[in-house]
């Protein structure tokens, strides 16, 4: 009810999850043995549902925050308006002048085109920065800071300027579309998730539930939150929901900030965390020799997503 891409998120990653586990059950590699009874299945299952239930305490704004701009209302539309007034008294200029030397009519109509032109680019631009699904260039960083610089002139007829400076630091987000203080917000949900789970009087055979479903954010090597836990410090249910919550988020089409990823694109980028010590190695190579990224994405995704046949490149 809060969020529906973030509901939709925390149905699919218990699947995943569970057929990650599954795969390692079946595993005759380094996993071999790993297994799961009924109790621990049903441990698992519960801790997997419960993953983000911090995210209850997640401003909605944050948690759906869809542009870079995206503050309440996006504001984007306001910028536009600027550059549009901004052009306005350029082609105010330039028929004054037409009007006194009548000769430059053409001079003048060249000079507003490319003018204008350069106007219109300048709002394709913003419109793609804003939208945050790309990492963001020092040099496109820069534009904006030269964009910025650019006066219009307000009702009162005073001159300003025509990004402001949280629009300039909202826009020059290097990835996706929160602000470093937005991002705390949003990576605190896992504090409230263990708060709320280790609060609850589970009975003895779930006691594991807040240990699993607090421990999808850290990493291998110790990088990751909230508790920094590295290695053997995290049980192996944790890191098969680790790989399914970061899997599930690449590949989810139902996200307002970004387009769904395909899985080659995804698979290199859970590679590359496997080779950073992000993610476990063990549970890593068993998702991708057990297939299971083709068996989610068969049942998930749509069939344009699925662009990889064998699974050698990501090994």
């Amino acid at each position: 009810a809060k969020s529906s891409h973030t509901g939709l998120h925390c149905q699919r990653v218990p699947v995943l999850t569970e057929m990650i586990a599954k795969a390692c059950c079946e595993n005759k590699g380094t996993l071999v043995d790993f297994d799961l009874n009924e109790d621990e299945w049903y441990e698992l299952h519960v801790a997997a549902w419960l993953h983000d239930c911090g995210k209850l305490g997640t401003p909605d704004q944050i948690l759906n925050k869809s542009t870079k701009l995206d503050l309440m209302r996006d504001t984007i539309d306001d910028i536009y308006h600027r550059l549009e007034i901004i052009k306005r008294e350029k082609q105010i200029e330039v028929l004054s002048r037409k009007h006194i030397h009548p000769l430059q009519t053409l001079v003048a109509a060249h000079e507003y085109k490319v003018f204008a032109d350069e106007i219109n680019e300048e709002k394709d631009f913003l419109c793609r920065v804003n939208v945050g699904s790309e990492f963001m260039s020092e040099d496109d960083q820069a534009r904006v800071r030269h964009i910025a610089q650019r006066k219009w002139f307000n009702d009162q007829n005073q001159p300003q300027p025509v990004l402001s400076e949280s629009e300039i630091e909202f826009l020059c987000i290097q990835r996706g579309t929160l602000s470093q203080d937005e991002r705390q917000q949003i990576n605190n949900h896992i504090v409230l998730t263990i708060d709320m789970l280790e609060s609850l009087p589970f009975p003895t055979k779930l006691r594991k539930v807040p240990e699993f479903a607090g421990g999808h954010h850290e990493k291998i090597d110790g990088t990751g939150y909230p508790r920094g836990l590295k290695g053997d410090e995290l049980s192996l249910p944790a890191k098969m929901m680790a790989i399914a919550d970061i899997f599930e988020a690449l590949t989810a089409s139902d996200r307002p900030y970004k387009k769904p990823m395909k899985i080659s694109k995804a698979l290199s980028i859970l590679k590359n965390m496997r080779d950073k010590q992000h993610i476990d190695p063990d549970v890593y190579e068993v998702f991708i020799t057990g297939k299971v990224w083709e068996k989610y994405a068969k049942e998930f995704l749509s069939p344009t997503q699925l662009d990889v046949n064998g699974y050698q490149n990501y090994l």
